[in-house]
């Protein structure tokens, strides 16, 4: 027990002398560990948010399907504005066609035409 105190005691004196190269390895791995651990980005996210992304995903398809079916319902209305429209000038045109081709012999009608032609003009219709 003598040689096991005696070698404590040696231990012990070294020790107590060289502490700071037994705490340098120490301190420098702490250090390296926290730098490495650092570098990670660590997101803490409350549990209401946990699935967000995807529900944000979802909502985002979602509101672009409806952006497309709402884009393809208004060419559809447009479409079929332009026909119409194009048809009511088409037949517009062929009334006041007949219309000068009538008056054409009659200088009073041409001026009862020219009147009316005036006027539409006028009033925006």
């Amino acid at each position: 027990m003598d040689k096991f105190k005696e070698k404590l005691a040696a231990a012990w004196s070294w020790t107590k002398a060289n502490w700071k190269w037994l705490l340098f390895p120490i301190g420098l791995l702490l250090y390296v560990v926290g730098r490495a651990a650092a570098r990670r980005d660590v997101t803490v996210v409350s549990p209401g948010l946990v699935e967000h992304q995807e529900v944000q995903a979802e909502l985002d398809a979602k509101a672009a399907k409806q952006k497309q079916e709402a884009d393809a319902k208004a060419v559809g209305q447009l479409s079929s504005i332009e026909a119409g429209r194009s048809a009511r000038v088409g037949s517009e045109t062929q009334k006041q066609v007949a219309e000068v081709e009538a008056a054409q012999g009659d200088p009073t009608r041409v001026n009862d035409l020219l009147k009316k032609v005036g006027k539409d003009i006028r009033d925006g219709k």
